[in-house]
């Protein structure tokens, strides 16, 4: 019986010393969940600056370049129309986009990378996980990237597990890869070394109609100031890139129900990604769908 008991004994040492980096790397990975398809198409998108040869290099960057010059287009469109041209029917897509592409001049010298990301007001207080997940469900429908109803919100948040407390950004990742062919991908925004990271994904979101979401402290953005330090999901809609952190602009559609604070907004690039530290520092986790 004693050897048996031994036995047993150094079998659940053995479990404990090998499961434990186990157990670590699985937190870790479901952080920074990146599947194979996500990789395959980080892969596409960068080409030979990815992580392998991009045999197609060259007919991505044409296809790259060709859907950069049909959005720059778009936004010119915008930027010339008088609100009196506009129809019912595309007013609620350019209204909010007239207004903040025509305060900026068309000879400027950044680059803009833009998603359209429909706007849906959140139906109640802590449903901005499963309303910022409508738009972006809703933002590859209007893309013609996606096939099929716009979920509810009610539904999104019994899917995502919403609770008077909020959503987890794992439950919300997971339910869009349910709707979206698992596109998405979470990351952590820490510190100022992560801010390459946060402006690829910006870019990227803008650049293949994937709008990418951001999980921040909310009083940390400018045009929430005096509110109080909550969590908040926001889509992000594109970035106006300068080459420059402290010169980049980042656009977000936010779902928040009072007029005062939801819709489109421009913020400087510093302040978004203080805001995503924020939240990373005061809960240490994944603040950045992609």
């Amino acid at each position: 019986m004693k050897k048996i008991v031994k036995g047993i004994s150094i079998v659940l040492c053995l479990m404990f010393i090998f499961c434990i980096p186990v157990v670590a790397q699985s937190i870790d990975n479901n952080a920074n969940q990146m599947s194979d398809e996500k990789m395959a198409k980080l892969y596409e998108m960068y080409g030979e600056n990815n992580v392998k040869p991009d045999e197609n290099a060259e007919e991505n960057a044409k296809r790259t370049a060709q859907k950069l010059e049909d959005k720059e287009k778009f936004m010119k469109k915008i930027g010339s129309m008088d609100k009196s041209e506009l129809d019912e029917t595309d007013e609620m897509r350019y209204s909010l986009e007239y207004d903040i592409y025509n305060n900026r001049s068309l000879d400027y010298d950044g680059t803009l990378y833009y998603v359209y990301v429909p706007y849906h007001s959140q139906e109640t207080s802590y449903w901005c996980g499963p309303a910022s997940g409508q738009q972006t469900i809703d933002s590859w429908i209007e893309c013609y990237q996606y096939v099929g109803d716009l979920p509810s919100q009610d539904d999104l948040a019994d899917e995502m597990n919403t609770t008077t407390s909020g959503t987890s950004v794992y439950d919300y990742r997971d339910t869009l890869n349910e709707y979206l062919d698992d596109y998405y991908a979470t990351s952590c925004i820490a510190d100022d070394d992560d801010k390459y990271m946060l402006k690829d994904a910006s870019i990227i979101g803008g650049s293949y109609d994937s709008a990418v979401t951001y999980l921040v402290v909310k009083n940390i953005l400018p045009y929430y100031s005096g509110t109080t330090a909550s969590g908040h999901y926001i889509s992000g809609s594109g970035i106006w890139d300068y080459d420059d952190y402290d010169v980049d602009t980042v656009l977000l559609k936010d779902c928040n129900s009072n007029p005062t604070y939801g819709g489109l907004h421009e913020v400087e690039f510093n302040d978004l990604h203080a805001a995503l530290v924020e939240y990373y520092e005061t809960r240490s986790v994944a603040n950045l769908i992609w």
